[in-house]
């Protein structure tokens, strides 16, 4: 949906226009914290949105892994 263009409408009506936003997100897991790319892909699935993960196997566990 693209937005309004400035000539048509006020700016009220602009910001209150909804913006896209992707439904599917893609979440590349490499060298990311496990607890803390499962809060991320938490919120988002809470949001609605679908979620892929991809090189899950090169994931750290902790600040150790780091």
């Amino acid at each position: 949906m693209a937005l309004p263009s400035r000539k048509n409408v006020s700016r009220v009506q602009r910001k209150k226009a909804k913006k896209h936003r992707p439904e599917i997100i893609v979440i590349d897991l490499k060298d990311h914290v496990l607890g803390r790319a499962a809060a991320v892909v938490a919120k988002q699935l809470l949001l609605g949105k679908k979620i892929t993960v991809v090189r899950c196997e090169e994931r750290g566990w902790g600040a150790a892994s780091a």
